[in-house]
């Protein structure tokens, strides 16, 4: 057994996080790896540090705030706590996150959404903050987000796989958003760029240019301002329009106040429809 690793084992159902006896190598601090496999553990609302915490399988966790290097929560896992706060990674990849005063990533630290499990934020009117970097690889399924989370960027995101966003809440850009793959915000999740906002969209190829990028559904609302960034794989000729992002009629404000291509000085103009946005590249 490693020296920093220590594992949740009661004999029955036995919650005490403080309870040394039901630990494989004593309660977790600053300088153990938390894991929590099955069974439930919980600090009665008091706030914990710990190196790293894994809460996996069966495993229930219920804490106030928790400060934490790395968090990992993974398969049918569940963690309940007041504040998270990582100071390297968050990673998300099955069950369910709840938290009443949302998730902290401040700039050193990077949030990873991945994996082909269902998933489910709760945040219950905060926000999953994102100060540093955040990789969201979905693999074509749904982040079910509830209790109007708005997910806020002030760093970078990168959605590098299809990803869906289902549930209530929004998602709020006001550093880079990369979007490197379609983004779909179904029913009740708004799309929002601010005016210190990037949105980068990769188009790949001229297949991919026919179709939006980023698509909101139903009455979804989009706030348009701040920069958009094309990312081309291939070169449009004079006229060509390159499909971006499509909305519910009456349902868009505001316009980019910048739009630019990486690593080519062609100039565009912007097509603000009723139900979608293209842009054509100008001679």
């Amino acid at each position: 057994m490693s020296d920093n690793i220590t594992t949740w084992d009661p004999p029955g159902d036995y919650t005490d996080w403080y309870n040394a006896a039901y630990w494989t190598n004593g309660v977790p601090d600053r300088d153990k790896i938390a894991v929590v496999p099955k069974h439930t553990v919980s600090t009665d609302n008091k706030d914990v540090a710990v190196k790293e915490l894994r809460v996996l399988g069966s495993g229930w966790v219920s804490v106030a705030e928790v400060t934490a290097e790395k968090v990992l929560v993974a398969d049918d896992g569940q963690f309940d706590a007041s504040t998270i706060t990582v100071s390297d990674e968050f990673r998300f990849a099955g069950g369910q996150v709840s938290s009443f005063g949302g998730l902290n990533v401040p700039p050193t630290a990077t949030l990873r959404i991945e994996g082909t499990d269902k998933k489910e934020f709760n945040a219950h009117g905060q926000s999953i903050r994102v100060r540093g970097k955040g990789v969201l690889n979905f693999k074509g399924h749904h982040l079910n987000i509830t209790g109007d989370l708005d997910i806020d960027i002030t760093g970078v995101v990168e959605v590098d796989e299809e990803a869906k966003f289902e549930g209530a809440g929004s998602v709020s850009n006001s550093g880079r958003l990369e979007i490197a793959a379609p983004m779909h915000l179904l029913q009740g999740v708004d799309l929002k760029n601010s005016d210190l906002g990037t949105l980068q969209i990769a188009i790949p190829d001229h297949t991919a240019a026919q179709l939006p990028r980023i698509t909101l559904e139903s009455d979804n609302s989009c706030y348009l301002d701040g920069k958009l960034v094309l990312a081309l794989g291939f070169e449009p000729a004079d006229g060509a329009s390159v499909q971006v992002l499509s909305y519910s009629q009456y349902h868009r404000q505001g316009k980019f106040t910048e739009i630019e291509s990486v690593a080519s000085g062609f100039r565009w103009q912007a097509n603000y429809g009723e139900t979608a946005l293209s842009v054509t590249r100008l001679p």
